[in-house]
């Protein structure tokens, strides 16, 4: 059977099958004829007079959510033990809001269903092994092998003394063979011909062979022969002459056989006996196949399947028995049929009528997995799928455990690897280019290093629960010895991170990181503009409009040295007063310019281009400061700061952008985890357990944005 032709087709009709069960619906209500959303879909987008009222939480709607890279190689991991990272080679995922888990622009693709399809039959192959090993059937014509005497003889070969046939056969796995030979005699003296068969040397078995011409015996021989290639022969033992009578004793060989492995089951994997846990044999092909397709299903689609959903998956087993495939064969189609399913690949939460802006409850299933998305970026656990399976997890008190427990588990590493680090520009620094000839220290150790620092603190933060203000404010970071080296530190050794008390003034919190200060500057030059950007931008969400087309950056300083010294203050205030730069600059300059004393490579300096440097800034609102220390004070009793906070975690959480709507929600949160300083596991339960988070809705409001 061509299987690889079989899966493409019949997952394929598989996927089609789903439109129904996933709820795709065109205009008049019809399943979708490809089984994929229809979001372009008019019917889907009417205004409806059942939006929540005014100052109610309205939930909003997630478009069906496509698995990005991360999440598709955490599942996978997860699924099935495998850290192949299958999706690093898939399309790259786009982002919007500032994060690639947003569901509305991660759309899919031609090239994404081939890698879909090549993932899923590699991974199916690691995860359960080669099938059972089939046993070959190889012929040696007695008269093509190597002989130690005789002559061939009408199709025989003539052993006519005392010798044999031989050939070197290779066998692929230690396991029991059988050796077939057709054979006859001519008959000479008192006894029959004895024929042996060996392998290297050691006899098998020893034949008496009384057959003649007229009808020649066929003799089979069954052991186990060792792996490799082996020495195999059909010896002739008793060979008689007498001469005076004339009288020969010959053994005449037409061919041997070798066939085998026999008896061999397929070898075992780690994940083989979690996925195949019956035997068909014993329970019958269609019941073992219903269990398997059953248990792996209900993990992969992170949901229970319907009967129908089951029996349908079924047909690849009954389909490759058919074919005369074994059963192997078919569960694998089967399995692989389950990863390219848009049930694996889409995170489905379907709403009963796409019309209807009633907000509704989300399933167990469908809350379970929300949350596992959100805090692991990947699929529920046993745990989880099990509260979601008894309907449990509406209950406030079960939920909230669930969050800790989760945040507790090692895998929550992924809030720093996803959302940390998209939010707070943490990877950005392994991508800059410091120029050597000013900053030679500078290498891709202290990349890492400095990337590794602020992964160590946001982490602590998550993890001990602390207080949004330490994100700006913090008098501690994470140091190891390259770290501590590059900022001044005496006394930090080894590359682990450890917890430093600042005894100066001259860095707090993350604006006083290495990774973002040289994330936000150019090779040479500190760039008050980015650090100013970036600070509106990811803390107080007040980002400022994209410049306007075809302006220029600073002038280029002269290759001769005759400038003028001047610090980069200086340089802004003189390209501020281009009119169409202004604006922009005035907003994002005296925020930046606030952070001069850290240079391009983030360590600390006083002077810029030789002259003393101010560091004097203002935020929007005429809050003044001096210096970074002052900066992170007033960053961190910015009224916008909890309302940034919130928005940028809730907008990876719910994997879309905040609306108007979501303000009561966002206020909310504020407000509930006021009173212990906004701390993070605060925000995140806060946000877990709002309505945004555990409800949804069909349809588009009157007046909304969506």
């Amino acid at each position: 059977m061509n299987t690889r032709l079989l899966i493409a087709a019949s997952a394929l009709a598989l996927m089609t099958g789903c439109a129904g069960e996933l709820g795709f619906s065109g205009p008049d209500g019809d399943s979708n004829s490809k089984g994929w959303p229809n979001v372009d879909d008019p019917s889907n987008n009417q205004d409806t007079n059942n939006a929540p009222a005014p100052g109610e939480i309205d939930p909003g709607r997630v478009t069906l959510h496509r698995l990005n890279r991360t999440e598709y190689n955490n599942t996978i991991r997860d699924l099935l033990g495998d850290n192949s990272r299958p999706a690093d080679v898939f399309p790259e995922d786009d982002f919007g809001y500032g994060y690639n888990n947003i569901a509305d622009v991660l759309s899919i693709s031609p090239s994404h269903l081939e890698a879909y399809h090549m993932a899923a039959e590699q991974l199916v192959e690691t995860a359960i092994g080669a099938t059972a090993v089939e046993g070959a059937i190889d012929r040696y014509e007695a008269e093509d092998v190597t002989q130690t005497t005789g002559a061939a003889s009408n199709g025989f070969w003539n052993i006519y003394s005392a010798g044999e046939v031989t050939t070197v056969h290779q066998f692929p796995v230690t396991a029991e063979y059988k050796i077939t030979v057709r054979a006859y005699q001519s008959q000479a003296g008192p006894d029959d011909a004895q024929m042996a068969v060996t392998v290297n040397g050691q006899t098998l078995d020893t034949f008496t062979v009384s057959q003649t011409n007229t009808a020649p015996g066929v003799f089979e021989v069954t052991a186990t022969i060792n792996e490799g290639g082996q020495a195999v022969a059909v010896a002739f033992l008793n060979d008689f002459y007498d001469e005076p009578n004339n009288a020969d004793r010959n053994l005449y060989v037409d061919w041997f056989e070798i066939e085998g492995p026999l008896n061999v089951a397929a070898p075992s994997t780690p994940m083989r006996d979690q996925i195949i846990t019956c035997d068909p044999a014993a329970t019958g092909a269609e019941p073992c196949a219903t269990e398997v397709i059953a248990n792996f299903g209900r993990k992969a689609w992170r949901r229970p399947l319907l009967e129908d959903e089951v029996s349908r998956l079924v047909q690849f087993v009954t389909l490759a028995l058919g074919e005369g495939d074994d059963f192997e064969t078919g569960i694998k189609l089967a399995l692989r049929a389950i990863l390219v399913s848009p049930n694996f690949i889409f995170r489905v939460e379907v709403d009963p009528d796409n019309n209807n802006a009633t907000p509704r409850n989300l399933t167990d299933h469908e809350l379970a997995t929300r949350l596992s998305y959100f805090l692991w970026s990947s699929m529920p656990d046993a745990e989880l799928a099990q509260l979601a399976d008894e309907g449990r997890l509406q209950d406030d008190e079960v939920l909230r455990q669930q969050i800790q427990r989760m945040l507790d588990d090692p895998k929550s590493i992924a809030l720093i690897d996803t959302m940390a680090t998209q939010w707070l520009y943490i990877d950005r620094v392994l991508t800059a280019t410091p120029d050597y000839e000013q900053f030679p220290e500078f290498d891709e150790e202290l990349k890492q290093a400095l990337r590794g620092e602020t992964r160590a603190f946001v982490s602590h933060l998550i993890n001990s629960n602390a207080p949004l203000a330490d994100l700006v404010n913090a008098d501690y970071t994470f140091l190891n010895a390259r770290v501590a080296q590059h900022y001044g530190v005496q006394g930090i050794t080894g590359d682990d991170y450890t917890m430093h008390t600042w005894q100066d003034e001259s860095r707090r919190g993350i604006i006083g990181h290495g990774g973002l200060l040289v994330a936000t500057s150019h090779p040479t030059l500190t760039s008050p503009v980015k650090r100013g950007e970036w600070v509106l931008s990811n803390l107080l969400c007040d980002e400022p409009p994209a410049p306007p087309p075809g302006v220029e950056g600073l002038p280029a300083a002269d290759p001769n040295g005759n400038d003028e010294p001047k610090t980069m203050r200086e340089r802004l205030v003189e390209h501020a007063e281009n009119p169409t730069c202004a604006a922009c600059h005035y907003m994002m300059d005296p925020i930046g310019l606030g952070m001069e004393n850290y240079a391009a490579d983030g360590s600390w300096r006083d002077t810029d281009n030789g002259l003393p440097i101010d560091p004097a800034g203002e935020l929007p609102g005429e809050l003044q400061f001096s210096g970074p220390t002052e900066l992170a004070e007033v960053l961190a009793n910015h009224q916008r700061l909890p309302h940034c906070a919130t928005e940028k975690i809730a907008t990876f959480a719910l994997g879309r952008g905040m609306k108007d709507y979501d303000e009561p929600f966002i206020e909310h949160v504020i407000t509930e985890t006021e009173s212990e300083g906004h701390r993070f596991r605060d925000l995140i339960e806060s946000i877990v357990m709002s309505k945004s988070f555990r409800m949804r809705r069909g349809g588009t409001l009157q007046g909304s944005e969506e």
